[in-house]
């Protein structure tokens, strides 16, 4: 894995964001990301060559407030991907133009891309399956779309408990988000090095939704990370946010919404930097294998927790509606769109591990796979990397380790798993709540 962190200060990026809003010529395609989400040779590559320029935000909300005016494709979560449908801005795909024949089927519609064996995995096709039925129900896509219509897997996500020094057997076994709290519980945790201390604190990825999600699995007994039709007011999502903040004392629970700094802080060799951290497995996994800073961790000192229910995110590439009459632009757009997400899929293409001469992948779904490392929707990574050749250490343990957390099962059953789109008064109640249990924290 060649995989290099990639730093931005956050006020250094908004501030350049602005300045390219309000710059960028019509011809020039606006690519809107997360930071550090994208490999960095790659996004060179486009902007020379596709005449792109990068923008990065923090939050899915984010991509709301400024999509219609200012992006031309932005990679969502899928429960984003709905208001964007909802409110006109993203363009239906004509999956004619990616020219991908899978198992010989050319695939010329969403339901195709989603009911074809070989483009993306099960776990994939199930969630989406789930997800177009939904909102076929609610009438936001119709009986013949699907969400595939309206935007392509990039990568999926899951929230895990990694933590570090001699295994706990009793975090080894099937355990639930409840029980790691309880655990870890700053009251009277179950080990030495989950005691609030200063040197060594908890990581936690903060996010609105994300933390929501967790605490919501706690208030609702493992059943949904969505909040229920009787969840509105500011109070009501305090109280739900309070079955997991309740678990730390302040000052030793280090949020940060930044991936980065929760993967460096992971990766230190034990007993340095963070005890533990709760983050999606792809930063988990980074962090496993160093992060682009350390040696690769002793697999004996670093493990994570087995649950059956978490959090999960699907992100999808979307393109938005204003380029549907600009030609040039949006061929341009969807020729990007195949390189970076649908390189190596169809039956004509190579085999999608394949290397040039410089020992590189020919593919840029591999190589963006290479350097984000999250779990991979496309059949073909996802297959290399359960046969076992992707990942190659010399210890068979950390190789071991690294298949596990990457390894993301979906099933019918996982459906409330999946973060729903909520009202805008939801959303304000939400961030509002969340503002003020962090003060606590």
């Amino acid at each position: 894995m060649k995989k290099k962190l990639f730093f931005i200060p956050l006020l250094f990026s908004i501030a350049l964001s602005s300045l390219f809003l309000s710059s960028c010529s019509n011809d020039k395609i606006v690519f809107a990301n997360y930071q550090s989400y994208m490999s960095v040779d790659i996004q060179n590559q486009f902007e020379k060559k596709y005449n792109t320029k990068f923008l990065s935000y923090g939050t899915n909300e984010e991509i709301e407030s400024k999509f219609g005016n200012f992006y031309d494709i932005a990679i969502p979560s899928v429960y984003e991907q709905i208001e964007l449908i909802k409110k006109g801005y993203l363009l239906k795909l004509d999956w004619n133009v990616f020219d991908i024949t899978v198992n010989g089927t050319k695939i010329t519609n969403g339901l195709q891309a989603r009911d074809t064996d070989g483009l993306f995995t099960n776990s994939i096709r199930t969630i989406i399956t789930l997800t177009d039925e939904n909102y076929q129900r609610e009438g936001i896509i119709s009986s013949t779309e699907s969400i595939l219509d309206y935007g392509i897997p990039y990568f999926l996500q899951k929230f895990i408990f990694a933590y570090k020094g001699t295994e706990i057997p009793s975090l080894s076994a099937s355990i639930t988000w409840e029980e790691i709290l309880n655990d870890i519980n700053s009251n009277n945790p179950i080990d030495e090095r989950f005691k609030p201390n200063k040197e060594r604190k908890i990581g936690v990825i903060d996010d609105v939704r994300s933390v929501y999600g967790l605490s919501n699995l706690v208030y609702t007994n493992n059943e949904s990370v969505n909040p229920s039709e009787k969840i509105t007011s500011i109070n009501d999502f305090e109280n739900v946010y309070k079955r997991f903040s309740d678990n730390f004392y302040k000052g030793y629970t280090y949020f940060n919404s930044d991936s980065n700094q929760i993967i460096t802080g992971l990766a230190n060799h034990y007993p340095n930097g963070l005890s533990s951290a709760i983050a999606y497995n792809g930063d988990v996994l980074y962090a496993a294998t160093g992060g682009g800073i350390y040696d690769e961790v002793d697999p004996n000192n670093f493990h994570i927790t087995n649950l059956d229910k978490s959090l999960i995110a699907l992100d999808m590439v979307v393109i938005n509606k204003k380029n549907q009459n600009q030609t040039n632009k949006l061929n341009q757009i969807y020729q990007m769109i195949r390189e970076l997400v649908l390189s190596g899929t169809s039956d004509n293409d190579g085999e999608i591990y394949s290397l040039d001469e410089s020992g590189n992948y020919i593919y840029n779904s591999m190589n963006n796979f290479d350097f984000v490392n999250y779990t991979s929707p496309l059949y073909k990574i996802n297959e290399y990397v359960e046969n076992g050749n992707y990942f190659s250490y010399s210890n068979q343990q950390l190789n071991e380790l690294c298949k596990k957390i990457y390894q993301i099962n979906i099933d019918e059953n996982s459906f409330n798993l999946f973060e729903k789109n909520i009202s805008d008064l939801s959303k304000s109640n939400m961030q509002y709540a969340y503002y003020r249990i962090k003060q606590n924290l």
